[in-house]
């Protein structure tokens, strides 16, 4: 059971990894060249991989199993490896997490120490659960990503001529997944703040969920604000940005449900941005 409930988190972690960050499972090498052979040529990513499509841990899966089970994630330069106690999640403190780099410095390797050691304090004394989970892709991920963004700089390109700084109003975008979209209450929210915010655009019902609006900047923002701040499993932003000049109208106005991926990559299509949802991993098993 235990094994089970772990690779359920850490797939809840994999299917919210943005583009440019990646999992592995440091145990699958050692486990190809220390034990003898598993007849299916199971381990931990194929066995996740499984779980994924059936919901269900396939045959001889078991046996793969050691504790304690080590995986990193990485993000550009910096990676979380995260190791899981033989009884994590019963013993909600039952594992390890450290943080590394290419670049980082001592000092900031401790800043980064104190920060996860302080959130997972907070974890534990709320009695929250999928504590890794919640503490990666809540909290590390994006503070990761947040950093980077805002260690690039700015090149200003004294070539070009001054322009003045009133801008013509430009649409904005957004997409936003979560774990799963059933709630009557959120689908009705989503479609009344839709009509009073004036924002076009769709939610994908059921497993996962996909949620895509399109409009003025500072409404589609606030958009994005409201849904935040219910309760989500698994929820993340994708993007919030500028629509990007496609030759097609965005037209379609008004808000939908649609219930399948593909319908969603349909939608996405009609505005000829469908890569901007199947590059993220959506309909790539359908």
């Amino acid at each position: 059971m235990t094994f089970a409930t772990q690779l359920e988190e850490i797939l809840l972690i994999k299917s919210s990894l943005l583009p440019g960050e990646s999992l592995e499972f440091e145990d699958d090498e050692e486990a190809d060249n220390l034990r003898p052979p598993n007849p299916l040529g199971m381990n931990y990513f194929k066995a996740l991989e499984v779980l994924s499509q059936t919901g269900t841990l396939p045959e001889g899966s078991q046996d793969i199993y050691q504790t304690p089970l080590t995986f990193t994630v990485a993000a550009g330069s910096i990676s979380i490896t995260v190791t899981l106690g033989d009884t994590y999640p019963e013993t909600p403190d039952d594992w390890r997490v450290s943080i590394h780099g290419e670049m980082m410095s001592r000092q900031r390797q401790e800043l980064w120490d104190k920060r996860l050691k302080e959130r997972v304090k907070d974890l534990l004394k709320d009695e929250e659960s999928n504590i890794v989970y919640q503490l990666l892709c809540d909290y590390a991920l994006p503070l990761i990503s947040e950093e980077a963004s805002q260690a690039e700089p700015h090149v200003e390109d004294i070539s070009a001529p001054h322009k003045p700084d009133t801008l013509p109003c430009v649409p904005f975008h957004a997409l936003l997944s979560s774990h799963h979209l059933i709630s009557p209450q959120k689908r009705k929210s989503l479609l009344k703040w839709s009509q009073e915010l004036k924002l076009s655009g769709f939610a994908k019902v059921g497993y996962p969920g996909i949620i895509y609006a399109e409009g003025a900047k500072d409404e589609v923002e606030e958009f994005v604000q409201r849904i935040k701040q219910m309760q989500w499993l698994a929820l993340r932003v994708r993007f919030v940005e500028p629509v990007p000049n496609m030759e097609r109208d965005s037209s379609q106005p008004g808000w939908k449900e649609v219930s399948k991926v593909g319908e969603a990559i349909e939608e996405m299509k009609r505005k000829g941005r469908e890569k901007l949802i199947v590059n993220l991993g959506f309909g790539a098993g359908e």
